[in-house]
């Protein structure tokens, strides 16, 4: 961004004359004290946007307005900011990042079909019929936030420092590496786990319960009633991941055949080399990242595999 731009952008700001985006993206920028990287590309430039910033407050020497004590809020955070300055990011840049990286995209199921969504993270989203799934472009920040209308079965992937939150009607369900269904409807929405911990909240009664596997939790909207369902039978799993690809045991099955169901789930190729199509193995890959599946497969039949974007080469000689 020239300075040119940015004095244009602080005129809009000031003025009331942003839009939604605009407004965001200054204020997060200004409001960035703990970023390790600095907003400018070098000391000139950010001599020039101090002085710029200090004449736009002068300008208006006791006047209180709104406007006024928005711009001194600015001028009072970016100072701060400017303590944290080095050189190598420009502040263009640092706005165009931050804005890919906090935009949104929405997928929605068509009746009768269940479309999976793979995050940036490597979450796995089995998306129910008729359902909506809105999530960023790439997660930023302390957390991982989605948000559903309707039902879809997420494999999350494990992040401890990053909890995972699903804001669904008045819950927000908080994971930070498990599997569940959740189901809305205009009546109720319902939480049920397959794997690992999950805590739901009620955002009007502040109500949380914590579930395990098998257990769930139904939020009765009239009443705003949050509770919590004791041990399912197992078989009720299999209502709940019925049209997806979330089971991955395997009996006694070929390695070509468990590489066929990888590329299924996982959306990509995988490509053996070596005598190794006729090894056979016995395991669970279900609710493992695809990393943990590669690492257990290549050490039960004495392999080594490589990940490069959209391609898995598993490589070994051969079944002992």
């Amino acid at each position: 961004m020239t300075t040119t731009e940015f004095e244009a952008l602080l005129t809009r700001y000031e003025n009331g004359a942003c839009t939604p985006e605009e407004r965001l993206q200054l204020e997060r920028w200004l409001d960035s004290r703990n970023q390790q990287t600095s907003a400018f590309a070098s000391e000139a430039e950010r001599a020039t946007v101090e002085k710029l910033l200090l004449q736009r407050i002068r300008q208006s020497p006791g006047v209180r307005t709104a406007r006024t004590v928005s711009l001194w809020t600015a001028w009072r955070v970016a100072a701060s900011l400017l303590l944290l300055i080095a050189a190598g990011y420009g502040v263009w840049h640092f706005y165009g990042d931050r804005a890919e990286a906090e935009s949104t995209l929405t997928r929605a199921s068509k009746p009768g079909e269940i479309e999976k969504v793979m995050l940036a993270d490597g979450t796995l989203v089995w998306l129910k019929p008729g359902s909506r799934l809105t999530y960023p472009n790439h997660f930023a920040g302390n957390t991982r936030e989605v948000t559903l209308e309707g039902e879809a079965l997420f494999e999350v992937a494990k992040d401890a420092a990053h909890p995972f939150l699903i804001h669904c009607g008045d819950l927000t369900t908080a994971v930070l590496g498990t599997s569940f269904n959740i189901r809305s409807t205009p009546e109720h929405t319902e939480v049920y786990v397959l794997t690992g911990k999950v805590s739901v909240t009620s955002r009007q009664t502040r109500e949380n319960v914590e579930l395990l596997p098998r257990e769930s939790a139904v939020y009765a909207h009239a009443a705003r009633q949050l509770q919590k369902i004791g041990k399912q039978q197992e078989k009720q799993a299999e209502v709940y991941t019925k049209g997806t690809e979330y089971s991955m045991v395997f009996e006694n099955i070929t390695i070509s055949e468990i590489a066929r169901r990888i590329e299924g789930k996982f959306d990509l190729t995988v490509t053996l080399q070596g005598p190794l199509e006729n090894c056979r193995i016995t395991a669970d890959f279900t609710d493992q990242s695809l990393a943990n599946t590669l690492e257990v497969i290549a050490e039960t039949v004495n392999a080594t595999y490589t990940i490069e974007e959209n391609a898995v080469v598993l490589k070994g000689t051969g079944c002992q």
